[in-house]
């Protein structure tokens, strides 16, 4: 049975891990957190309009890449639900899982904006 997650947007908590971005901030100080901030966003959407692109061409080798760096970018600055759906879609295409594949991407675009929302929000009152 194809488990299909659902999206777990009504809890703000979920999008972003504030003890991720406090780590961060432990680490190498606001500025830190800014940059981080700032290479997801503009890394992780110029990677999410490959991985898209890819689903729409049927490409799941590209697909998978593309949802393994996204994952990883995420990770970096604690957006769970973005790092959580990347993780499934990176599992699906590699298991050929076309099935579940419309849903996830849909729900990384989605997870996407939510996160670079907040953590925009966090980089605006951090860097203020």
């Amino acid at each position: 049975m194809n488990k299909v997650p659902t999206r777990p947007g009504s809890d703000p908590n979920q999008v972003v891990d504030e003890k991720t971005l406090e780590r961060l901030r432990r680490l190498g100080g606001n500025e830190l957190v800014v940059k981080m901030i700032d290479l997801f966003s503009s890394h992780a959407q110029s990677v999410l309009t490959q991985a898209l692109a890819a689903f729409e061409a049927g490409d799941l080798e590209a697909l998978e890449r593309a949802a393994h760096s996204i994952k990883s970018s995420a990770g970096n600055v604690g957006a769970i639900e973005v790092r959580h759906l990347a993780e499934q879609i990176e599992e699906a295409a590699h298991a050929g899982n076309r099935a579940v594949l419309q849903q996830l991407t849909t729900g990384l675009a989605e997870a996407f904006d939510e996160a670079k929302t907040r953590l925009d929000e966090q980089r605006n009152s951090t860097a203020g």
